[in-house]
């Protein structure tokens, strides 16, 4: 019993390892690495950059932007995870986005993805 739980244990870190966690920021650069000291500028330019596992992690401020979910999570590696700094309050705010008359969208677009 007790090999089996180490093992399950194994299993798990070794997912987790997959996992990474990125920031933005507003006095950011989305030619930055993304990381806490180096965050990126915009919502979007990080959703490309994430996969499965990873957690996303915004600062506070106005993000004039939409956004469009190019990649998924998965039942092994877990969740993409985009959350606020805490007592931070971020905004997607889509003053200003043109719009289609013949395709109207939201703030969040999310087509076809999982987790």
């Amino acid at each position: 019993m007790i090999d089996r739980f180490i093992l399950a244990s194994l299993i798990m870190m070794a997912f987790q390892l997959n996992a990474a966690s990125f920031y933005v920021s507003k006095t950011g650069n989305d030619s930055n690495n993304g990381s806490s000291n180096s965050p990126w500028l915009t919502i979007q330019y990080a959703v490309n950059q994430l996969n499965a596992g990873d957690t996303l992690s915004v600062h506070e401020g106005i993000y004039n932007e939409s956004i469009t979910f190019t990649n998924s999570g998965n039942s092994i590696n877990g969740f993409i995870v985009i959350r606020n700094i805490e007592n931070e309050n971020p905004v997607i705010d889509g003053t200003g986005l043109v719009q289609s008359i013949d395709y109207p969208q939201g703030l969040i677009r999310i087509f076809d993805k999982n987790y």
